[in-house]
């Protein structure tokens, strides 16, 4: 079996962005204006609108989110990050970031808006603003298709690998416990080098959300 979901059965929560503020300025602008009076609205918004540019940070390589096709970015989040601009009238700039820098490029001011499939982190909550869920995963744990493991227990003393920063990688450093003698490994920028790392005989198991595995699965017969 390839893809040992009932590991982790309970649901995890993604989001395409970081998207409320924009949801915000949408509604601002349609019933009062850009501006009230010669006060700006928010500063991050006055320096779209200088700039005319939206600028989108997204993780490319996680399917169907945010994926190359030749040397075009495409997948949902992005048809999502262009509709949004051209709502707001911008040109909409995507900026390929790594998982783990996404909130990085967020408050330095490298991005106004994060689409990434990214799950909701009540911890960031000083550092960004989250819009609503659109869209409902899980983790699940895939093993190469000639592998006889049903669960983590069957992967004692193995290597398990997870995309650093990711929802995975904070569940596999929760549920690994010393106990089980399974190895980290969350050294993947992206879900697609986890799983590359795990049909190459890297690691023996990758945790990673339920999209990505499925995407996989179906386009390596390793795995």
């Amino acid at each position: 079996m390839s893809l040992v979901g009932k590991a982790f059965a309970k649901p995890v929560n993604i989001i395409a962005g970081i998207i409320a503020l924009l949801y915000a300025l949408l509604a601002l602008q349609t019933h009062f204006g850009a501006t009230f009076g010669a006060a700006s609205l928010d500063p991050v918004w006055a320096a779209m609108q200088q700039r005319g540019e939206l600028r989108v940070a997204t993780d490319i390589g996680f399917r169907p989110f945010a994926d190359l096709q030749g040397d075009a970015v495409v997948g949902y989040d992005i048809d999502l990050a262009r509709a949004i601009g051209q709502r707001l009238g911008l040109r909409v700039t995507i900026i390929p970031t790594g998982f783990d820098a996404l909130y990085d490029a967020l408050t330095s001011g490298q991005a106004d808006l994060v689409a990434s499939a990214l799950p909701y982190n009540p911890e960031y909550g000083d550092r960004a603003r989250f819009s609503e869920f659109y869209f409902n995963a899980g983790q699940v744990l895939v093993v190469r298709a000639n592998s006889p493991a049903q669960s983590l227990a069957d992967l004692r003393s193995a290597r398990v690998g997870a995309t650093l920063g990711s929802d995975a990688d904070d569940l596999a450093r929760r549920i690994l416990t010393p106990e089980l003698g399974i190895a980290l490994a969350s050294d993947y920028d992206e879900p697609s080098q986890t799983l590359a790392a795990l049909a190459s005989g890297a690691i023996d198991g990758a945790i990673v959300d339920n999209i990505a595995a499925l995407s996989a699965v179906q386009r390596n017969p390793a795995l």
